[in-house]
């Protein structure tokens, strides 16, 4: 996109909107000059360099972040006419257009879709997609980038699993395990990024214990203050870093990575952290290493993101029919596709239980029979001991919610410890009429429900077992 900016420079203006990172716009400015040759008096580079010009810019580029002062001042410079003017909104994922939810609690998305209103060409470039699956956008055209024979791609890395071990504690306190330290001995002369959950202060105490290793390769953290001192293009060695480094910025000579999340951390985030991918970088073995925990998220990671890439495919000018496809998504982990704020009301729900009640049934002992000789049910009502139940300490309208009004293999109900004969209420019990094997076997199946406060039977009620909670997703009303 940046050299089709150089195409039209000297009598069209194009508007880039990179993410809050300096380093990437940075680097805009920087291809712009070196690679492309555009004139940097036609180049106005955030607040400062779009105020500087003191009017209306009818041509050049303006390269603008997506913080509000800057977005402002790229509003107030726009010419009058949307014809000339070409929008190219980068990593658009988390803030993605057409956002109606947040934009008067997060400001930036109501300057972003205002500028989006005044452009004849809107060009959306994205390496994570879940963004603009959940907006409202209608879009126009999806144009896929085909990855040469040279890409490092995801699925051309090796895992390296630490296991139970504490990356961030690691990182904070500069003592690494055996397996982390000799990870880096072997690998850093390729070049690592090291890519923390969390800012550390500026990791001082990782970055000493690394030196200390003595391994003749640059050791440095990219943040706030070290953001100019650090060319992605030519940086060789390990490399430590936040966001800053995760998002939309090329290390050409990083072809490792050690990965540590954090259970909250957003899908997009994840996929977009994996800096050491990209062309020219693929050795006889490229690796990523991590915890057991961070691994997981980042394998669910791509594998949501392949799933939110086919409904944009399938779905590209109905946001409708791609929302209805991200209600039925499911994973394996709990992940967090996008953060509360930038997902146009896209939530995502966990059950209270790991069962669902599919229907039921009024209660009759003729009903029940009717279920027992179907092969549905295995347990039956029967008289009471005189005995009424007892759990712990728990009050008995607990016990019947906890315990009594779960399916019968639930693992509650099928604790060992637990009788084939279940006293309820000194006339009722319920009695198990297969063993526990056979009923464990059975995902779905019919049992009993019981009123809280008299522990009688009101229901028949067809249980579906999960053999965890399950998670769901939605979409908050936009009244």
């Amino acid at each position: 996109m940046v050299k089709e900016a150089s195409e039209v420079y000297e009598d069209h203006l194009t508007v880039f909107i990179a993410d809050t990172s300096d380093v990437q716009v940075d680097q805009v400015e920087h291809r712009a000059i070196n690679d492309f040759g555009i004139p940097p008096a036609c180049i106005y580079k955030k607040k400062a360099g779009i105020v500087a010009h003191k009017g209306i810019i009818n041509s050049g580029l303006i390269i603008s972040n997506k913080h509000p002062s800057s977005l402002e001042a790229t509003w107030s410079a726009l010419p009058k006419d949307p014809d000339s003017v070409t929008l190219v909104w980068d990593e658009p994922d988390c803030d993605a257009p057409n956002h109606n939810y947040d934009t008067s609690t997060v400001l930036k998305h109501g300057h972003l879709n205002k500028l989006s209103k005044h452009a004849s060409k809107i060009h959306y470039l994205s390496a994570t997609t879940a963004g603009l699956v959940v907006s409202d956008t209608e879009f126009t055209n999806i144009v896929e980038i085909e990855n040469g024979s040279d890409y490092l791609g995801f699925d051309d890395c090796e895992f390296i699993n630490l296991g139970d071990e504490d990356v961030s504690g690691m990182l904070k306190t500069g003592e690494m395990s055996p397996t982390l330290k000799n990870f880096i001995v072997d690998h850093c002369h390729e070049g690592i990024f090291i890519r923390a959950c969390k800012e550390v202060a500026d990791m001082t105490a990782i970055v000493e214990s690394i030196v200390k290793l003595n391994l003749d390769v640059d050791v440095v953290t990219l943040n706030g203050e070290t953001k100019h001192t650090i060319d992605p293009k030519t940086f060789k060695g390990i490399l430590i870093s936040f966001q800053m480094a995760a998002r939309g910025v090329s290390f050409p000579h990083l072809k490792h990575t050690i990965q540590d999340y954090s259970a909250t951390t957003p899908q997009p985030a994840i996929v977009q952290s994996m800096r050491h991918l990209g062309y020219g970088k693929k050795l006889t073995k490229n690796y990523i290493a991590g915890s057991r925990s961070s691994l997981a998220l980042l394998k669910e990671a791509f594998k949501i993101e392949q799933k939110m890439k086919d409904i944009l495919r399938k779905f590209p000018s109905n946001p409708e029919k791609r929302k209805e496809e991200v209600r039925s998504l499911t994973l394996d982990e709990d992940l967090c596709i996008l953060p509360k704020d930038k997902s146009n009301g896209f939530k995502r729900t966990t059950s209270k239980f790991d069962y669902e009640i599919l229907t039921r049934l009024p209660y009759t002992k003729e009903q029940e029979n009717i279920l027992i000789q179907s092969g549905t049910m295995f347990v039956k009502a029967v008289e009471g001991n005189g005995h009424t139940i007892k759990w712990g300490n728990r009050d008995f309208p607990k016990i019947v919610e906890q315990f009594l009004n779960t399916p019968p293999n639930s693992r509650v109900r099928l604790d060992s410890a637990r009788a084939d004969y279940q006293r309820v209420i000194p006339d009722l019990a319920i009695q198990r009429i297969a063993s526990v094997e056979e009923i464990a076997s059975h995902d779905i199946q019919w049992g009993h429900l019981h009123n809280t406060e008299t522990g009688e039977i009101e229901w028949l009620a067809l249980f579906k077992k999960y053999p965890e909670k399950t998670t769901t997703y939605g979409f908050s009303d936009q009244t």
